[in-house]
């Protein structure tokens, strides 16, 4: 787990190290929620083990943004996930970071296509099943949203707010699903703000 804080403001206080030691985690599959965009584990607060990184591979050089969310979509499709409570980094966030730009130029929607296609690919047999493959098709409908949000700021409002209805009207999203449709509006609110600053 990272705690997060903002450029220019600076953590409240040292954040000091913790010995954890064999601390029990608790084991989850994510692999659903890492679909959904429900879970992003950071690279630089995550420990994998070597012969998990054998069985996925390492990180996809095709990507241009993203590649986290890919590495660890994979990683909790193949292996054991284990969180421990405690906060192990830092994280700084701002304005002008390569996800906010990205989401403008239209990298986030291409790597996230890309990333979703792979996936359905190389699913292992064990994941082959119809939560799953209805989780897919979930995901691809918030990786719509995306697209809506980016053809509103790049093309014009009345094509992003066409295909934003009919991302809505196509049944795929649960009203599960409303946290992150909204966290996804609010993310190229932000992006659009911090260049419009």
């Amino acid at each position: 787990r990272s705690l997060r804080f903002e450029h220019g403001r600076g953590l409240d206080g040292r954040l000091l190290g913790r010995y954890v030691g064999h601390a029990p985690g608790e084991l989850q599959d994510i692999f659903e929620d890492m679909l959904l965009l429900k879970r992003a584990p950071l690279t630089h607060d995550t420990m994998v083990r070597r012969n998990c990184f054998a069985k996925v591979g390492g990180f996809d050089t095709q990507l241009r943004v993203a590649t986290d969310h890919d590495m660890w979509l994979r990683v909790s499709a193949r292996c054991q996930v284990a969180f421990i409570d405690a906060t192990v980094a830092a994280y700084r966030q701002h304005d002008s970071q390569l996800s906010n730009q990205s989401r403008l130029r239209g990298e986030y929607v291409r790597d996230l296509d890309y990333i979703l296609d792979k996936v359905a690919l190389d699913l292992p047999p064990a994941r082959r099943t119809a939560q799953v493959s209805g989780a897919m098709a979930r995901a691809r409908a918030l990786v719509d949203i995306h697209r809506a949000c980016h053809l509103f700021l790049a093309e014009g409002r009345e094509r992003g707010i066409s295909h934003f209805r009919q991302t809505l009207n196509s049944g795929e999203l649960l009203p599960a699903d409303s946290p992150q449709v909204s966290s996804i509006v609010i993310s190229y609110a932000v992006a659009a703000d911090a260049a419009d600053a």
